[in-house]
């Protein structure tokens, strides 16, 4: 469940910010507004609450008291918390929130500027929390994604003995989390770097989002997640194509963005065969080719007129189409479902032939007809997940760009929807000025942890990983050179496979992967639930998909939490899958006020006995009643002592 408050001036920051997280990742949640739907002891019904945006509400006009009982009993029956409110304090730092004062204990001073974030180690023998392991122990992550030296504003947080700092900005805390009864809580003082210019999305950060969630929730938690898929994308490619047999060999699955009059040009000079090695390598599943341009010239762009920064006239457009189909099926080289641009330009009437080419994925991060490659350039393409609400700045920059969206063509409404875009290239990795992977001959190690944090990058920010880099760094284009000595490009390659073996990787084509993609947005998970008496998890999604998916299984407790992914079929429409069956443990599905009396419905594995506990303080708990379940659920009733306010079911041995 997701709390907010649209009578908050901070609402929108959830529809800006939180959601698209959401929405990414697959989390399947319900949003309460609180300011016109109240929310009761039903909140135990859900693994995790979360609440949305700052300011919720400090005044306390809809979070009344009862409301803040009933979330801080939730949490401590087991009900994970994650809270991106870091308003937490009024005036003279005085605690806006008894429930979060219950959970946190927080003592307050004034808001730090912070300028990086540091990844300390906070569980025994040095070793780092769940929800920040996949860093380095002391990692400083400066936020320098777009303003030079950027700072964000965090909130001045006191902690008690029982919490922890498991990330710090400025010397303070910047992600704190808390056990408090049976339930798992994480505070966030500050969302400021989801903004692009402070940090931004797929810059490093990602993974506290997702991982804070899962590790605070009660499992089993579901969340569609993405897979590990791999994809391998080499731009300007003219050949000869060795390298692409020495991916293939490592593992990998090229997709090639082809020059295809140069191709020709050299294969008709060299007469070294590489059309007919380039139609062979096709040919199998592990290798896909499309028009990237007919040249490196630049007058021969397919697309779009780059000698005049204009698009083609609809005649030159038609006539480019008929040359690059005869040469793809002369050549017997099959026309990928992507397109990749040669310098991201393509002209509003190019779309149509793509459509005959069978052609679903087009890979774009400006608008259609318009040019990133000049001063200053087009501003970044206004698209899901995370470019749908900034203001865009300029695209050629060396933000990482991630796109998981359905096209708009300007001036072609009939087009709109028919092409996906999946641009996913982290251009923040590696020297200053690559851009891209870039592998050198020269710098072996270099190039593997390159193409190794790439990767990561993007597993961590739950994205399609593509590793993207040029020919030229491959094939020297002057004269066909193969650029590097000895056995140094497997090397590499093998390399980075060796790097990425604990993430369990699966390396697909681009085809594949960005279906694969679409699929996550053409579907959505909406529930997931447990049934607390067969134990069978299942998850009811709607949509649509054309492949199979999987949806991400959580399980265990902090630094033992692990993943089973259940699959979903393909579907049309909507569909429950059972993803996986549990013995479940007994839960308080209802409790009520009659007479004095606690009356509750409590179901769990049958033939198994149940413990009724009361607190006075959800602390000190004492067993007043013992229940055995022999056949579904069960009513019990429960005088209230003067001192009881809390009431817990725990099974015994």
């Amino acid at each position: 469940m997701v709390l907010v408050n649209s009578q908050s001036a901070a609402y929108p920051d959830f529809q800006h910010f939180i959601r698209p997280y959401l929405g990414n990742f697959g989390v399947p949640y319900t949003v309460v507004d609180i300011s016109s739907n109240a929310f009761g002891p039903t909140l135990t019904n859900y693994a995790l609450v979360i609440i949305g945006h700052a300011q919720l509400d400090t005044n306390n006009v809809y979070l009344t008291a009862p409301a803040q009982s009933n979330l801080t009993f939730a949490i401590s029956n087991g009900t994970g918390l994650v809270n991106f409110d870091n308003v937490l304090a009024g005036v003279s730092n005085a605690p806006l929130y008894a429930f979060e004062q219950a959970i946190f204990g927080f003592g307050y001073t004034n808001s730090v500027p912070g300028a990086s974030v540091v990844f300390p180690p906070t569980q025994p023998l040095s070793q780092m929390s769940y929800i920040t392991s996949l860093h380095t122990t002391n990692q400083v992550l400066f936020l320098s994604n777009a303003v030079a030296n950027s700072s964000m504003s965090v909130a001045g947080l006191r902690l008690q003995s029982n919490a922890t700092a498991v990330a710090t900005c400025g010397n303070a805390p910047f992600l704190v989390t808390v056990k408090y009864g049976q339930g798992r809580a994480v505070q966030w003082a500050s969302y400021a770097w989801m903004s692009s210019t402070i940090q931004g999305p797929v810059n490093g950060l990602d993974d506290l989002v997702w991982r804070g969630m899962v590790w605070a929730a009660r499992k089993p938690f579901v969340m569609r997640g993405f897979p590990n898929l791999v994809t391998l994308r080499v731009d300007d490619v003219a050949g000869p194509f060795a390298w692409v047999h020495m991916a293939t060999n490592a593992g990998f699955k090229p997709y090639l963005s082809l020059f295809t009059g140069d191709i020709s040009s050299y294969a008709a000079s060299l007469n070294d065969g590489r059309i007919a090695d380039l139609s062979n390598l096709t040919a199998t599943a592990s290798v896909t080719a499309s028009m990237h341009a007919f040249s490196m010239n630049t007058n021969e762009f397919f697309y779009f007129n780059h000698a005049t920064e204009s698009q083609w006239p609809d005649s030159v457009m038609a006539s480019n189409y008929v040359l690059g189909t005869q040469w793809h099926q002369t050549n017997g080289i099959p026309i990928s479902k992507v397109i990749a641009l040669h310098y991201a330009e393509i002209g509003t009437n190019a779309f149509n032939g793509l459509t005959n080419w069978g052609v679903q994925f087009v890979l774009i991060n400006v608008v259609p007809g318009t040019v990133e490659y000049v001063t200053p350039g087009a501003p970044w393409l206004v698209g899901a997940p995370y470019r749908l609400y900034e203001t865009p700045q300029v695209a050629d920059t060396d933000m990482p760009n991630y796109y998981a969206d359905f096209l708009t063509v300007p001036g072609h409404p009939e087009l709109n929807g028919k092409f996906f875009n999946a641009y996913c290239w982290i251009r923040n990795v590696g020297p200053n000025g690559v851009g891209e992977w870039g592998p050198s001959d020269t710098d072996v190690s270099g190039s593997i942890l390159r193409g190794y944090n790439t990767l990561k990058r993007s597993f961590d920010s739950m994205t399609l990983a593509t590793l993207l880099t040029h020919e030229w760094y491959i094939v020297n284009p002057g004269n066909e050179a193969f650029l590097f000595t000895s056995n140094h490009f497997q090397q590499i390659l093998q390399g980075i496979t060796n790097d990425l073996a604990p993430y369990n990787p699966v390396y697909v084509t681009l085809d594949y992967g960005c279906q694969y993609l679409r699929a996550t947005r053409t579907s959505q998970l909406l529930t997931a639930d447990l049934n607390p008496v067969t134990g069978q998890l299942s998850g009811s999604l709607s949509g649509s998909t054309d492949l199979p998916i999987s949806v991400n299984v959580y399980t265990g407790a902090d630094n033992s939490i692990t993943n089973t992914p259940g699959t979903v079929p393909v579907f049309s429409g909507s569909t429950n899958v059972a993803l996986a069956y549990f013995s479940v443990p007994a839960q308080l599905l209802g409790a009520t006020l009659q007479n004095s009396n606690a009356v509750f419905t409590l179901v769990g594995a049958c033939g198994c006995k149940y413990g009724i506990q009361a607190s006075p303080d959800l602390q000190n708990w004492s067993q007043v009643q013992t229940v055995a379940l022999t056949n579904g659920p069960v009513v019990v009733s429960q005088p209230l002592s003067p001192a009881s306010q809390f009431f817990r079911a725990q099974r015994l041995p």
